[in-house]
């Protein structure tokens, strides 16, 4: 089998991905991660954490500084991104590895997964291969989080997006309108990166699975999960627009 080619925006790019993504409310998103853990967990409790598809690390970089007496494990597929996680994370062990079939050898009370990067499976069974992997490594009573922010309820045809980085010795756009078929979505970005005036054109093929909430709802349910379905990473919140899955493991 021919070697999945890598996208350029978690490798080639991915030491500005944070700023190109500045955006992004990574705050927020970690103190939903806090509040629900610490609700589910005792004080006292010494937890093993793992974010899959870690990307740069931030999310785990913030956990570091607020559950200070806990594990934490990072793995993503792409080497772009786990360099700059690396450089950020004090505390964490950091793994190379697809997310669909990863073993650490040990058991963890917390697994998480955002930025939809769940959605990069390729549909239903691949869901099921994770599902079951995430299932055999968390303990009973275990907390599985993720979103999907990019489901099929809220899925808007022909979105355009355009996001620009600059300081002194680069700048770089971002310019993709995102398209569908066959349950899939498809963005193929366009970077126009300027460094040493010089200008590179790169062009990015990404490809996620549209899943709907119920469907998802269905195949947790069917894993044994219990599942409490948040939104816009809001604690008190079941009504809104992102949708967030927090699925604990039965016994």
């Amino acid at each position: 089998m021919a070697k999945e080619k890598e996208l350029v925006l978690y490798n080639k790019l991915a030491k500005y991905y944070d700023k190109l993504y500045s955006y992004k409310n990574y705050n927020k998103e970690a103190a939903f991660l806090v509040q629900i853990i610490k609700k589910n967990f005792k004080k006292s409790k010494i937890l093993n954490i793992l974010d899959i598809a870690c990307g740069t690390g931030t999310h785990l970089q913030k956990l570091e500084n607020s559950l200070p007496n806990a594990n934490f494990y990072g793995l993503d597929v792409n080497t772009g991104m786990l360099t700059v996680a690396k450089s950020k994370l004090k505390n964490t062990k950091l793994k190379l590895g697809d997310f669909k079939k990863f073993d650490f050898g040990i058991k963890f009370d917390v697994i998480f997964c955002l930025s939809s990067s769940i959605q990069y499976l390729s549909g239903v069974e691949e869901l099921n291969i994770l599902l079951k992997n995430i299932k055999r490594i968390l303990n009973p009573n275990g907390l599985f989080i993720f979103d999907l922010a990019y489901c099929k309820e809220l899925w808007q045809e022909g979105y355009t997006n355009i996001s620009t980085y600059a300081d002194n010795k680069i700048q770089i756009a971002e310019i993709y309108k995102s398209r569908s078929a066959n349950n899939f979505s498809y963005w193929d970005p366009i970077y126009l990166v300027k460094k040493n005036n010089k200008v590179d054109f790169i062009v990015d093929h990404h490809k996620i699975f549209l899943f709907s909430i119920p469907e998802v709802m269905n195949y947790l349910k069917r894993e044994g999960f219990n599942v409490k379905l948040f939104k816009d990473f809001n604690a008190s919140k079941t009504k809104g627009k992102i949708p967030i899955f927090v699925c604990i493991r039965g016994q």
